[in-house]
């Protein structure tokens, strides 16, 4: 029986289980039945087998068990229940190289009586402790009189997680530096980096398999642990075995960074179905397994590996991938025509739904509907997988408890965070899909740099789009440009040192306590910042309590409201607190994403979903900024206005207790005030509210001198008395409508330093840096605040 789960070819036929309690010992393991249902001269497919000719032999097969061993060994299996001592139930390799490597498998021995050492050699053949893409040796050691064939050993290294470095089976090469000795040269594509691994040795003379932890330090020295034997239909027996068959499927999700738990969910999907194949064999009934399955992703790169993930589990049942947000279209006659014609689809099949955030709107409880009546139809032919971010799929459980039957803890999967040693594998293959290859140096720069960066934090969200952006942009056009200059080289060019970024990717994330010395440099704001504070100690509180294993029963949400007048800052605090969120972990990217409500509110039936969703996934990890919040909902009964569509969106976000998406609504504080008291719900979503005080006229000064100082500009000391005077006169003139800092910004940019291009070209003056005082007069009769009164801005969009 192939353990790759295949059912044996031919017909087996159905014995009764009487033939198997004749005194037949325990430990005969049930591959001995397979060649008995493969003798066709037995049986045909009309009759019965023959009792007979198989009693003869089961006894055939008993007789060869006991007499194949010494006396000696016969002895020694008389004491095997009793032998209990650690050393036995964890033998390792004999220092003695005449001692042969026991092996206890359950009840029995599974002996490789020839090996008496295993010798593992990462880069033999390359200068220094690198961490590259080498070669691994693996040497066996037998004893005197010992003779190894060359396809004798098998060998299959994984990582942690089961990621798979090396296998004989494809890069392979054997040597006899001694009758008694083999070695295996294996090569790798994947990077060798400090950590543990496990080497798998199966004998191909017997089939048995054993697994040798080890680990490599940081100068790649391997430590090897005891040897531990491997039963037959084990997962590590199907792990090795799937290597073994060289399917395309397994090698893209084996070398996928954060799949731990998905290689894990094939491989005990594969051994289940192993051992049913071997139930029926025994004419026993398959044990039924739920075929309904979970997935929570962290990026869109999962959707490749979804027929991937359906052949190696699933492959006699049909695949439908059904993208949600197809499944309501509110342009046409019958708005659910899609959802119809999917749901019409017969046979077995798999119903996968990817995108489910379309779940969460209008349509969606007609769609979740229809497809749970289509499913318990008949649960034995129609399966239900989701597909989505872990945000969405929580949100959408929760809306529809119903669901939740049919995902039952061990099927539900995740797609974990990248660790340092998967993050740099990604990289590097990243690399090769784009035809770039490094040198030995900057592979090793390169891993060093990212195993840091991860550590350092910056790089611990990234995802395989963040990798593959960062080749395609910053990678590959260093590498071309110095390629496009050395064009006459006799030899391709590798990727070397100077094509990588190294700066971004160990140093342009700022830790928490940079993050708060940006936020602390601004001017002003004092309460501002307080508060932003208290949020970052409350948020480490929590982050240390879950540590600690303590319980955090209660959601903690970081929504916010910003208040206050035009150019208090609010703008400017929100990109900061993006960076400062990413660093406590509470965002995966942290940047802004600005938006309004001409940008949210739609013209038609339709579009302001449309444009919600469009908004929604680019603010993913991200910060969503709408300023003038105010204007999408005034607390009106009538539905008509779209931007009631918005909040009702919006609200989904906000109920997630893990959005990675942090919502800041701005705007004046009375309207604010005004528009959250009629929608309690709504208030309940903004924990933390900053009202954004004027700047007064001292602070406004600095900023101007900072804007100056910015660019290396001087002030005479008359200039920077005229400037001090400008800006206290601004002040004491403003109105309501006055824009603070961002009047500030206008009248040093578009007031003094054109006055003072407009001078030095009038007066051939060669001083290109210091400021005179009939700029800063000449630009404040241009912004007077009274003669360029900002407007209050009106309410836009369009209204049903």
């Amino acid at each position: 029986m192939k353990r790759t789960g295949q059912r044996p070819s031919g017909h087996c036929p159905v014995i009764s289980c009487a033939l198997f309690t004749k005194g037949m010992p325990k430990h005969i393991h049930y591959s001995f039945y397979q060649p008995y249902f493969m003798q066709k001269d037995l049986f045909t497919l009309d009759n019965e087998p023959n009792e007979d000719e198989f009693d003869k032999m089961l006894q055939e097969f008993i007789d060869e068990e006991f007499d194949s061993d010494d006396d000696d060994n016969l002895e020694d299996d008389d004491d095997l229940d009793d032998a209990d001592t650690d050393e036995e139930e964890s033998p390792g390799f004999a220092a003695n190289d005449t001692e042969e490597l026991s092996i206890r498998v359950g009840g029995e021995r599974n002996y490789m009586p020839e090996i008496t050492k295993v010798e593992i050699d990462v880069q033999p053949l390359l200068p220094g402790s690198l961490y590259v893409n080498g070669q691994v040796v693996v040497t066996i050691h037998g004893k005197e009189n010992s003779s190894f064939a060359d396809d004798r050993f098998q060998l299959n290294i994984f990582g942690e997680g089961d990621y798979p470095m090396a296998n004989t089976k494809r890069y392979g090469k054997c040597d006899h530096p001694s009758p008694t000795v083999i070695t295996t040269t294996m090569l790798s594509r994947q990077v060798w980096l400090p950590g543990r691994y496990t080497l798998y040795v199966r004998d191909a003379s017997d089939d048995s398999l054993i697994r040798m932890p080890f680990t490599l330090d940081a100068q790649l020295t391997a430590t090897i642990g005891q040897p531990e034997p491997c039963k037959i239909c084990s997962t590590d027996d199907i792990l090795t075995s799937l290597v073994d068959t060289g399917k395309y499927e397994w090698e893209v999700m084996a070398l996928k960074p954060g799949n731990a738990q998905l290689r894990r969910f094939v491989v005990e999907s594969r051994q289940l179905a192993v051992y049913n194949d071997y139930r029926k064999a025994m004419s026993g009934e398959a044990l039924p397994s739920k075929g309904h399955l979970l997935i929570s992703t962290r990026n869109k790169d999962f959707d490749d590996q979804l027929y991937g993930l359906h052949r190696m589990v699933a492959g006699d049942f049909d695949f439908s991938r059904i993208d949600c947000s197809t499944l309501f279209d509110a342009s046409r006659n019958n708005p659910y025509e899609q959802l119809f014609e999917e749901m019409s689809m017969t046979g077995k099949r798999i119903f996968c739904l990817t995108n489910i955030g379309a779940l969460l709107s209008t349509g969606g409880k007609v769609i979740v509907k229809k497809v749970l009546e289509k499913i318990r139809t008949d649960e034995e032919r129609y399966l239900l997988w989701m597909c989505g971010y872990k945000q969405d799929i929580d949100a959408v459980l929760n809306m529809y408890p119903s669901m939740n039957e049919f995902f039952p803890a061990d099927r539900r999967l995740e797609q974990e965070p990248y660790k340092d040693f998967e993050l740099v594998q990604a990289f590097f293959i990243e690399l090769r899909n784009q035809f770039l290859y490094c040198s030995t140096e900057a592979m090793d720069a390169l891993a060093r740099a990212l195993i840091e960066g991860w550590q350092r934090g910056v790089l611990s969200t990234w995802t395989l789009t963040d990798i593959r952006q960062f080749v395609t942009n910053q990678v590959k056009p260093r590498y071309l440009a110095r390629c496009y200059r050395e064009i006459e080289s006799d030899e391709l060019p590798a990727v070397e040192i100077d094509d990588l970024c190294f700066d971004q990717i160990t140093s342009t994330e700022a830790t928490t306590e940079e993050c708060f010395a940006d936020l602390d440099r601004m001017i002003g704001l004092d309460k501002v910042k307080k508060g932003i504070h208290a949020m970052a100690d409350n948020t480490k509180f929590y982050a240390e309590r879950r540590r600690r294993g303590l319980p955090t029963s209660q959601e903690v949400s970081f929504h916010c409201v910003f208040t206050g007048n035009p150019g208090t800052g609010k703008t400017t605090v929100a990109k900061k607190l993006g960076r400062i969120y990413r660093s406590l972990g509470l965002l995966s990217r942290g940047e802004v994403i600005a938006v309004d409500r001409t940008r949210l509110v739609g013209r038609y039936i339709g579009e302001t979903e449309e444009n919600m969703k469009a908004v929604l996934e680019e603010a993913r990890g991200n910060v969503l900024f709408i300023d003038e919040a105010y204007t999408l909902y005034d607390g009106a009964s009538d539905r008509k206005d779209f931007g009631a569509r918005v909040i009702d969106s919006l609200l989904t976000v906000l109920s997630q207790p893990d959005p990675d998406m942090l919502i800041i609504f701005a705007g004046y504080l009375k309207e604010m005030d005004a528009m959250l008291s009629t929608n309690q719900g709504l208030m309940g979503r903004f924990p933390y509210k900053y009202q954004f005080e004027d700047y007064n006229a001292d602070q406004l000064y600095a900023i101007a001198c900072n804007l100056l100082k910015r660019d290396a500009y001087i002030l005479s000391p008359d200039a920077e008395q005229q400037l001090r005077e400008s800006v206290a006169k601004a002040w004491a003139q403003r109105d309501e409508h006055f824009s603070n800092a961002r009047w500030v910004e206008q009248f040093v940019n578009n007031g003094i330093i054109p006055a003072m291009a407009s001078r030095i070209s009038r007066t051939a003056c060669d001083d290109y840096q210091t400021i005179e005082v009939a700029d800063v007069a000449q630009a404040y009769a241009k912004f007077n605040p009274r003669a360029t009164a900002l407007r209050p801005r009106h309410k836009v969009g369009f209204s049903a």
